[in-house]
């Protein structure tokens, strides 16, 4: 297993690993191991991202593969909880659907399994490399960040990671790969427990894609975060971690 893996609490009985979004490294889920220091966590950068950028290439496929072969290598029991936003929701169903004996609990944000078009794209994974030079300025930069409600303090973080995605082949590639995204096959026998989760202010394509899943699936339930979009782990941590905590210890839902 070649992926850059950030572990906490390796001491703690249950296992917990947390999936990034397209083009984001493992920093976006700094929040949620400062909330969950009782667990053992681990936290992947995807294949060519961040310090996994010498692992390609990128498909859904060979990443949920790879995260697989994570859960069997360090997770305790060879099972954890998986919980992810956007491409990393996506990988949470891609995971349930090839080897469901290695999840307990799963939570899926923000996962699109139908069509949609370039325009769509934007929204959801705001990397294309014609934005690059632009977000060099800190005044775009703050503005492309509150088009995705993503709170200024991971400015250096974001900028960061869309800089250095500077391979047009990549972008095209990862895209493609969200888009053509769909119900993987043998996934609505799967029981493991689902949270099928989004923010309320998503587009209606997550929400539609949430009621395809929600009706595959024989043991899900669909969560909206009040007023929050796409990646509200960062828009509103306190309130994720207390929906995570509660779906995997099987508690009422904030």
């Amino acid at each position: 297993m070649d992926l850059f893996v950030k572990e906490t609490g390796k001491e703690n009985e249950e296992s917990i690993v947390f999936i990034t979004g397209g083009g984001l490294s493992g920093w976006m889920w700094d929040k949620q191991l400062e909330g969950f220091t009782d667990y053992h966590c681990l936290v992947p950068d995807l294949p060519e991202h961040g310090k996994s950028k010498h692992v390609a290439p990128l498909t859904i496929e060979t990443a949920a593969e790879q995260i697989i072969e994570l859960i069997k290598e360090k997770a305790h029991n060879k099972k954890a909880h998986i919980v992810g936003i956007s491409l990393g929701g996506q990988l949470v169903v891609q995971i349930l659907g090839m080897a469901p004996e290695v999840v307990d609990h799963a939570m899926a944000s923000g996962t699109v399994v139908r069509h949609y078009y370039g325009k769509v794209a934007l929204t959801l994974m705001p990397l294309n490399t014609i934005f690059q030079p632009f977000l060099k300025s800190d005044f775009i930069l703050k503005k492309f960040m509150e088009n995705a409600k993503i709170p200024l303090e991971y400015s250096e973080n974001y900028r960061k990671d869309i800089m250095e995605f500077n391979t047009y082949g990549l972008t095209k590639r990862m895209l493609n790969e969200n888009a053509a995204f769909r119900i993987p096959k043998g996934l609505c026998k799967v029981e493991n427990p689902v949270l099928i989760a989004m923010g309320e202010t998503e587009m209606d394509l997550v929400h539609e894609s949430a009621e395809d899943l929600n009706r595959c699936l024989p043991n899900s339930r669909i969560f909206k975060a009040q007023g929050l979009f796409h990646v509200w782990n960062l828009e509103s941590p306190e309130l994720f971690n207390k929906t995570v905590r509660a779906w995997i210890n099987d508690k009422e839902l904030p």
